[in-house]
């Protein structure tokens, strides 16, 4: 969370907490990696998978609701066209190092 909750006490109502950013694998970054990492790990995309992204791609869906929202968007589809995902762990077969740095970076920008 960004902001503390009422109950929270002194950290509660307008006073701020520790801002979290939510770390991900986009597909651009597996687009990248595609070449190096075993097929094992890619995953067709479930029916869920699809209902998610349709959920995502909606007009009235607030993760389309910022500054980079084509950008945001063109991600979805990409991944939707796709057809495939991976999970993050997917990561450790480039090494720790690999892994380390990656998250590094992420947290960087």
């Amino acid at each position: 969370y960004h902001c503390a909750g009422d109950r929270m006490g002194v950290d509660g109502g307008t006073k701020y907490g520790v801002p979290i950013k939510w770390l991900g694998l986009r597909h651009s970054h597996v687009a990248e990696l595609e070449e190096e990492l075993p097929k094992t790990v890619f995953q067709k995309l479930s029916d869920l998978d699809y209902k998610r992204i349709d959920t995502l791609l909606e007009e009235t869906n607030p993760f389309l609701d910022c500054e980079n929202r084509y950008e945001r968007q063109d991600e979805i589809i990409d991944l939707k066209d796709s057809g495939y995902k991976i999970e993050l762990e997917a990561l450790y077969w480039m090494g720790p190092d690999y892994m380390n740095n990656w998250i590094y970076d992420m947290l960087v920008q």
